[in-house]
């Protein structure tokens, strides 16, 4: 690696014709497109040696990366996936060799299981409408108790029930009630969308490449909130998909067993030392049973967000306030200072005096050189 990087920095790059950093970044994606799949981590140490001295082939490579992921997932093609996983993989490495940060990467984690699944108003108008009818049913329909009654229906315990009454009454039961949007929520795995359709597991492979590549530096302290909830919202993600082929699935579970031992290592000290003096087995990230569990969690958390977002929002115009208000006593007190300095008369007789003072002393002068002359005279 050293060696190429040392030959690299040869290369004409005061010439402005040659395109130096255009050309190395072309023949970089090529390696990795076509080369090996285990030489994109010596392809983004590579990169790392040359940022030093010429920053520019770092940042052809990411952005470079990052669109054609962003034209894959447009343009989803079976031909184009390996070429997609690959990127995928050197924007994990170059992670790994800190050229790409954290929040970058879960960016892109979000964008892989969100993008194209956007909630549309007719469906937010919708979810709205449901949500007030079910609290307005809830007032009406408060269960009313009377002492004096009691109890009108008993359940008889010895009762017993034919098999086909109990398949009638499965067969007559009733369909789940669909679950409403949050009003917080921008993007909904549960939206059909074209390019990411439920039998697609393309996408669950991009997201397991990716955390793979970038789970040293990518699990930490500074990063558990955020990557908690990825976490929550990518199992809300799998949830929608019918079935997982076999590699698939073996893939996801080696990628939360590598991610549940590193976030084991990176939760904080007193966690630890808690579930040590317990006897608890220390915990990772968390887990969730059904698509209902992992709603609820990420709806929370979009709404903690959406919370803490509004009182920054509302801290900075408060602040703008009190700075506007200051801003305006400021103009006010120069106002007052300007009009005290028109409309006072000191410095206007302050001229005139300075002014008569001037006509006296060329008064003096003249009769001076009036006596001067006259003693000229006499000599």
């Amino acid at each position: 690696i050293s060696f190429v990087t040392k030959q690299l920095l040869k290369f004409p790059w005061n010439d402005p014709s040659k395109a130096c950093g255009a050309l190395i970044c072309k023949y970089m994606l090529k390696a990795c497109r076509k080369g090996r799949y285990k030489a994109i981590p010596a392809v983004a140490a590579v990169a790392a040696g040359i940022r030093r001295n010429k920053p520019e082939v770092a940042s052809r490579l990411i952005d470079a990366c990052l669109e054609e992921i962003q034209w894959a997932m447009e343009h989803p093609t079976f031909r184009d996936q390996q070429r997609t996983i690959t990127y995928a993989r050197l924007l994990g490495e170059m992670n790994t060799v800190s050229l790409v940060t954290g929040p970058i990467i879960i960016q892109q984690l979000y964008k892989f299981i969100n993008f194209g699944h956007e909630i549309p108003h007719a469906l937010r108008e919708v979810s709205t409408k449901q949500i007030s009818n079910e609290n307005e049913q809830k007032e009406d329909n408060l269960p009313v108790y009377n002492s004096a009654i009691g109890v009108s229906h008993a359940i008889i315990e010895d009762e017993e029930m034919d098999d086909e009454v109990l398949e009638s009454r499965v067969e007559e039961g009733e369909m789940p009630k669909p679950v409403a949007v949050s009003c917080h929520s921008v993007y909904d795995p549960r939206v059909s969308s074209p390019i990411d359709p439920p039998d697609s597991v393309f996408r669950v492979k991009v997201v397991c490449t990716l955390l793979e590549a970038s789970l040293k530096n990518i699990v930490t302290r500074s990063n558990l909130s955020s990557l908690e909830g990825f976490v929550t919202s990518f199992q809300r993600y799998l949830f929608t998909k019918p079935s997982l082929p076999a590699e698939v699935e073996f893939l996801l579970l080696d990628t939360f067993d590598l991610l549940d031992s590193k976030w084991k290592r990176a939760s904080p000290k007193e966690r630890r030392k808690t579930d040590a003096s317990s006897g608890v087995k220390q915990q990772g990230f968390p887990r969730f049973e059904s698509w209902f569990d992992a709603h609820n969690a990420t709806v929370a958390r979009e709404e903690e967000l959406a919370l803490a977002e509004k009182r920054n929002r509302a801290r900075l115009e408060a602040i703008a306030e009190v700075s506007e208000g200051n801003f305006d006593d400021i103009l006010h007190d120069d106002d007052m200072a300007i009009e005290d300095i028109d409309y006072d008369g000191s410095d206007v007789d302050d001229s005139d005096s300075d002014d008569e003072t001037d006509d006296e002393d060329d008064a003096a002068i003249s009769n001076a050189d009036e006596d001067d002359y006259e003693i000229g005279e006499d000599e």
